[in-house]
């Protein structure tokens, strides 16, 4: 079960709120598969050993339009 508390989890979601333009498509795309990730949820990548680093680099990524 996800700690929707975490820390990790609440700054990742505002990133993903402030790029993807509201927080329901940020929900939406934190719960299904992002190619940038290979497929995998990002909910599921946040709380693993260095994943949230990965979500946080796609983000950072789709927010400088270097990656769709």
């Amino acid at each position: 079960m996800f700690d929707y508390s975490d820390p990790q989890y609440t700054e990742l979601l505002a990133l993903a709120t402030e790029v993807l333009g509201s927080s329901e498509i940020a929900v939406a795309w934190m719960n299904g598969p992002a190619l940038g990730l290979n497929g995998a949820r990002p909910i599921d990548l946040i709380f693993g050993p260095n994943s949230a680093e990965d979500v946080k680099a796609l983000l950072d990524r789709m927010h400088y339009g270097v990656y769709h």
